[in-house]
């Protein structure tokens, strides 16, 4: 049976990497590696390759898998929201922290003064907590449009 264009064998590639096959099923099997099943036998898209040279007179050729890829990879379209979200973010901390001094002091107070202290830093505590939550999950929602862009871009370049 002739390989499919474009994709390595999984036994030729557990082999080089001296792992057993079975683990590299698994990596596809998980969506590690990229790869499928066909006419019984597994395959993988090569990962990428980078070559270093050792002391010995062979070459070490060492893989790089897309578990060890990093989300910065992706281009993103969306620079300025993510700046804006970030700075939404650092004051809604600073919400936090100030509404924790309020709820402190209003705690150390015993005059009339404390419990309008404890109302507002409640207050100041909740709001800052709700800005960071939601923050992070349009953030959440930023990286799921770039990746799937990116994914989209791959899968129209094959």
């Amino acid at each position: 049976m002739a390989r499919p264009d474009g994709l390595l064998e999984a036994t030729m590639y557990a082999d080089r990497l001296g792992v057993p096959v079975e683990n590299v099923i698994a990596k596809i099997k998980n969506g590690t590696y990229i790869g499928r099943q066909v006419h019984g036998e597994w395959y993988l898209e090569p990962p990428e390759v980078t070559v270093s040279t050792n002391n010995t007179t062979s070459q070490d050729v060492t893989t790089q898998s897309n578990e060890s890829r990093h989300h910065d990879d992706v281009p993103t379209s969306y620079g300025m929201a993510r700046v804006l979200l970030k700075l939404s973010s650092f004051l809604g901390w600073m919400m936090v922290f100030g509404g924790l001094l309020w709820l402190l002091s209003g705690y150390v107070m015993s005059d009339d003064g404390a419990q309008d202290k404890l109302i507002k830093g409640g207050i100041a505590l909740l709001v800052g907590f709700a800005i960071v939550h939601i923050n992070q999950v349009i953030l959440a929602v930023l990286d799921t449009a770039d990746n799937t862009l990116e994914l989209l871009r791959v899968m129209r370049n094959k």
